[in-house]
């Protein structure tokens, strides 16, 4: 009897699990992905492409519906196959200039500058603008120094615009920091941007 039972526990604890690894998500993926760069801490485009010579796109997908990142030293440009541009220069060091300055979690801060082209035919209608990073193998803190960094629009950027504006984190390590940065909530797929890969 305990045999008989020990086997139906796992009967159904087997069925749990293969039944966990079906995907439900019905998200749509990101309808434009970035081709990736290797050119380091430069300002030089470089394209990596599979052995055929194609530039990865959205429909390679994970199982959750987004498109994987593409990843990218810093100073390169990652182009979204509609023409819009995203880059985050090298990251140099940051003293917070301002009175009411939050998030300096760590005692060295590093800041970068963000610089979205849109040279697509659309405006970039939704944007996100957000940058997450993490540094030394920890979550590095966002810098909020008002006036200073991190003061991003949350307008539009029409076809043919340009926007520039920094961005500071509070860092456990300067020389160890990947950005993963959201351009908008739905068209282009999240870029990351690294010191080392």
């Amino acid at each position: 009897m305990k045999k008989h039972a020990a086997l139906i526990v796992a009967g159904l604890a087997l069925t749990l699990t293969l039944g966990g690894c079906a995907s439900t998500s019905t998200s749509a993926a990101p309808t434009k992905t970035p081709s990736a760069s290797a050119a380091a801490a430069s300002d030089e485009e470089c394209v990596i492409c599979d052995p055929d010579g194609a530039i990865p796109q959205a429909d390679e997908a994970d199982s959750s519906g987004s498109a994987a990142p593409s990843s990218f030293f810093f100073g390169a440009t990652a182009t979204f196959e509609d023409g819009v541009t995203v880059s985050i220069s090298a990251p140099t060091p940051y003293t917070p200039q301002g009175t009411d300055v939050a998030g300096v979690d760590f005692p060295q801060s590093v800041t970068s500058t963000v610089t979205i082209n849109n040279a697509s035919s659309d405006a970039i209608s939704e944007p996100a603008f957000i940058a997450q990073a993490t540094s030394g193998g920890q979550a590095a803190s966002t810098v909020f120094d008002e006036g200073n960094v991190n003061d991003a629009p949350g307008t539009a950027i029409l076809a043919g615009q340009t926007l520039t504006y920094p961005i500071a984190f509070s860092v456990a390590d300067p020389t160890n920091l990947t950005v993963t940065y959201t351009v908008d909530w739905n068209n282009h797929a999240d870029v990351t941007f690294s010191t080392d890969f």
